[in-house]
């Protein structure tokens, strides 16, 4: 007989355990976050998405010639076939949030690619390319035609990653402190270890599925309130409170009913998460423009304030991205899709990262259910064919 297998077991929701190794981010319960080496104060302080994406796809940072081929190809790469938005025509009213028609059109490119299941690391590149830049105008289009019950517009090729971005949702040349905002916020989410979204489209890629797939299945984890939602019911919480006094209340009924307060706590940081002071940072540059929002910058920091006298819990980034992307005036159910536009990089580079030292992920669950029961119907069905 076989010797028994020696099973590890590991804590519900693989918390503190290390499944793989990386070398694309890490985070740090002291509050800090690499990419590639890099510090993201560093990178948001002085880089911009399209070289931070570079970053992040290739290892390292882009010389001169380097930078000005990849945004070209990004450029190029603009365009979504005609019939993808006649598919999005025909799903207005029905029950699909904005992420649903991301899900749908990651898939849909699939179908425009003769290529679509090489996973050569050259190959895989030109992917990348084509699906970072077509998901963003894939985004806004869908939400214009869905949702808007506008028409599909064509990108411009003069503008870069973020502003093309806000053009096409609004039709118009795009506020330049607005698209370094949103620009931020893309970096800022671009990448975080091993997330349930990462983590899923590694899982996928280790069965060895087409890249096109396994970001779909990103996105349906991100889809999940307790991954991607965070920023969008922490803007609606936000919205519901009248001044610092009644946010007090709130938290502590809250509290009290032992619900979540949305835009607070964090798997990894426990005292700050080092994403917030760069996003407080660019809310105080929007107040400057925008002073009636001074209201709302008073209530969320009541919410820190409260948050951590009662419970020691720091707001993560959700809480103050939200607030930000509703201050350059973009709708709600889109925060979490454009969380998606910059993890989308990040899920990129895990895909590719899992392939070069591949083990499909197949880990055992300890059965809790009966053993030997007898099925009570005897039909011999087998014998009848």
């Amino acid at each position: 007989m076989s010797e028994a297998i020696q099973y590890i077991k590991v804590p519900k929701g693989l918390e503190n355990v290390l499944v793989d190794k990386t070398a694309i981010s890490v985070s740090d319960p002291e509050g800090y976050l690499i990419y590639r080496g890099y510090s993201i104060q560093d990178i948001a302080e002085n880089s911009f998405f399209e070289e931070t994406a570079y970053l992040i796809l290739y290892g390292k940072l882009p010389n001169e010639e380097e930078l000005s081929d990849f945004i070209s190809k990004l450029k190029r790469e603009r365009e979504v076939p005609y019939e993808i938005y006649e598919i999005f025509e025909k799903l207005k009213g029905k029950y699909l949030t904005p992420i649903d028609l991301q899900k749908i059109g990651v898939s849909l490119l699939a179908a425009y690619d003769e290529t679509w299941y090489t996973q050569t690391k050259e190959e895989l590149y030109i992917k990348a390319i084509k699906i970072i830049s077509k998901l963003a105008t894939i985004t806004a289009n869908s939400y214009r035609i869905v949702y808007k019950n506008l028409k599909p517009i064509e990108p411009r090729y003069d503008l870069n990653h973020s502003e093309n971005f806000l053009y096409l949702l609004f039709g118009r040349d795009p506020d330049p402190f607005y698209s370094k905002i949103l620009d931020v916020s893309l970096i800022l989410y671009m990448d975080h270890d091993f997330n349930a979204s990462t983590f899923t489209t590694r899982v996928t890629a280790s069965t060895l599925t087409d890249i096109y797939s396994s970001i779909t299945s990103a996105l349906a984890a991100l889809k999940g309130p307790l991954h991607g939602g965070a920023n969008e019911r922490a803007t609606e919480m936000l919205l519901k409170i009248k001044d610092e006094k009644e946010a007090e209340e709130y938290i502590l009924n809250a509290l009290k009913r032992k619900e979540k307060i949305m835009g607070f706590g964090h798997r990894v940081y426990k005292r700050v998460d080092p994403r917030v002071p760069i996003a407080k940072k660019l809310f105080l540059k929007l107040l400057q423009r925008k002073p009636k929002l001074e209201n709302m910058y008073k209530i969320m920091l009541k919410f820190e304030e409260v948050m951590w006298r009662e419970r020691q819990i720091p707001p993560n980034i959700d809480f103050w991205i939200g607030p930000l992307y509703y201050g350059i005036g973009l709708d709600i159910p889109l925060y979490t899709p454009l969380f998606a536009l910059g993890r989308v990089v990040g899920w990129i580079a895990h895909y590719i990262e899992q392939l070069q030292d591949n083990r499909i992920m197949r880990p055992k669950a300890e059965y809790v259910g009966p053993l030997n029961l007898k099925f009570p119907y005897q039909r011999r069905l087998l014998d009848k064919i």
